[in-house]
């Protein structure tokens, strides 16, 4: 494989300036689209724990919108950078079959990534009174931005590209942590330990998603596949270890680990069935069903202190994640 990638967009082989084909579906691929609820969850998890209701509910529809912007740019630009390769293992994809334009692509990708720090910014000095800064929520989202090009344009084949993909998910569960309103208790970088900490445990668990998937479209390494899963798990273990340190626990300790057990032990099982036959038809289930799961965990974090409604909010993200899946592709 090939895992030399360009410094710059700008350097990569441009294809014909069109956009993309008289179907959507090329450019819907190219987006991920089925992916997308996650990001949001991710928001939703977020707020809900940091302001304890949907409340300002502008605020955190726009969150939502700007973090579908950033992680739909970080699909785009990963296919932008990773098009060389593509053209020899992934060649039906829409970038590599001309579906969709290399320069549309630059161009959208990049005009989500501004787009998305914009709205973020404007949501902090919007709601800047209700929060501990107006600076948190465009802040985290610069440093969001900053993080998906450097995975996209540099460390996604190095050592360090699994935990910089870690550190994107880790920054876009603090984005919708952003409107917390001021605390008294300690924090760290305007956050509750264990809020940071939580965050950081979903960000292993990605950094190991992202380790079982590196080789998803030939027969993976046995090793990397056993380093992604013991990642996965790690991680599933700190989102469980700091969810029962929130505050305000509304159900018992027992029912959420089994909760999140059922969810960990149907990862572990398909993990250790794709170790023991490393092919793309056995790994890559994996990973769609790591991303899916990523749900369930916001729901199942959510349930510990707030009412199950919220809960049934990001379990309804499901739906569109699921239908969409039968179309689009999610690896």
């Amino acid at each position: 494989m090939n895992s030399q990638l360009p410094p710059t967009i700008e350097s990569l082989p441009e294809a014909a300036d069109r956009g993309p084909s008289g179907s959507l579906l090329p450019l819907l691929k190219l987006c991920r689209l089925s992916n997308v609820f996650t990001s949001v969850a991710d928001i939703l998890l977020g707020f809900f724990l940091a302001r304890g209701d949907a409340q300002p509910l502008p605020g955190l529809i726009a969150l939502a919108i700007a973090s579908a912007m950033l992680y739909t740019a970080g699909m785009v630009l990963n296919d932008v950078f990773d098009i060389e390769i593509d053209r020899v293992e992934r060649p039906t994809r829409p970038l590599p079959s001309g579906a969709v334009s290399l320069d549309f692509a630059k161009r959208f990708g990049a005009g989500l990534l501004v787009l998305g720090c914009l709205l973020a910014w404007v949501v902090g000095i919007a709601y800047q009174a209700e929060t501990i800064s107006m600076l948190h929520s465009g802040g985290v989202a610069t440093l969001l931005a900053g993080m998906i090009l450097l995975y996209n344009a540099w460390l996604k084949h190095t050592f360090a590209g699994p935990f910089a993909m870690g550190a994107c998910r880790t920054l876009n569960i603090l984005l919708g942590m952003s409107l917390a309103p001021a605390v008294s208790e300690p924090v760290v970088m305007g956050y509750p330990a264990v809020w940071l900490l939580l965050a950081i445990a979903y960000g292993l668990y990605i950094a190991g998603v992202t380790w079982f998937s590196r080789q998803e479209a030939v027969e993976s390494s046995r090793w990397q596949l056993t380093i992604g899963l013991l990642l996965m798990l790690s991680g599933v273990a700190g989102v469980v270890y700091q969810a029962l340190a929130l505050p305000g626990q509304r159900i018992p300790a027992q029912m959420f680990m089994l909760l999140m057990s059922c969810l960990g032990v149907s990862i572990l099982l398909r993990g250790v069935r794709a170790i023991a036959d490393p092919q793309p038809s056995t790994v890559q289930p994996v990973i769609k069903q790591a991303i899916l799961s990523l749900i369930m965990f916001h729901a199942a974090v959510v349930l510990t202190v707030l009412t199950p409604g919220y809960s049934l909010a990001i379990v309804a993200l499901m739906l569109p994640t699921l239908a969409l899946q039968r179309f689009i592709y999610s690896t």
